[in-house]
């Protein structure tokens, strides 16, 4: 509980000590805050300060899940999208009525945090500028694909066989252009360049780049 005392005593002192200061330094601030936990239940069971619970709870909010507010859903669709393919591809992305259907027949539940990865994903998962439903990959669905992918692999050989299967999926999904594949990998070009020259030894037919470059 030390942390929260010292939280404690810089709401109901209006000051703070620096670390190095000669003494306590004063501060106007106001404090809001969110969890996702039952903090009632934390205070009864002790691990929450019951001081510092009411000095916190003033003005008491409670908002919904996402799966409860479809327009929010939307909204910030609309707005991840925006973000993340300008950010990724320097310019707006638009995104089908069917994806949008998709994403709000989903139950969402991590909320916020997993729209916001399922956009990311589906951006750089995209290879024009228009995102489709097949983009979304949403959890329960990938975990029983995963699975079912999982079992057909090779035993023993299996940590390999996922790498290469997920880069030459990648570098499909990409029309073979190596820039996008490794910035949606998260491995540097040269690395998957390595990687290419190796499932080319061992046979592979590795996706080629569409304008006949190697990008």
């Amino acid at each position: 509980h030390a942390l929260q005392a010292r939280i404690l005593r810089a709401l109901q002192d209006q000051e703070v000590e620096r670390a190095g200061a000669s003494g306590p330094v004063k501060i106007n601030t106001r404090v809001i805050a969110t969890t996702n936990r039952d903090i009632a239940r934390s205070v009864k069971d002790g691990r929450f300060r019951q001081d510092l619970f009411y000095r916190l709870y003033v003005i008491h909010l409670e908002i919904p899940a996402l799966r409860d507010r479809p327009k929010d859903i939307e909204v910030l669709t609309r707005h991840f999208l925006k973000q993340f393919s300008v950010q990724f591809k320097g310019e707006a992305a638009t995104l089908t009525a069917d994806a949008m259907q998709k994403l709000l027949k989903y139950t969402w539940p991590g909320n916020v945090r997993e729209l916001q990865n399922v956009i990311q994903r589906a951006v750089l998962m995209t290879s024009g500028n228009t995102v489709t439903a097949k983009e979304f990959v949403l959890e329960q669905k990938k975990v029983e694909e995963d699975r079912e992918w999982v079992k057909h692999l090779p035993i023993g050989q299996k940590m390999r066989e996922v790498e290469t299967q997920f880069i030459l999926e990648t570098l499909r999904i990409h029309n073979g252009n190596r820039t996008h594949s490794a910035k949606t990998l998260g491995i540097s070009l040269r690395t998957l360049r390595n990687k290419i020259n190796e499932f080319v030894l061992e046979g592979h037919e590795v996706p080629q780049p569409t304008t006949g470059k190697a990008l």
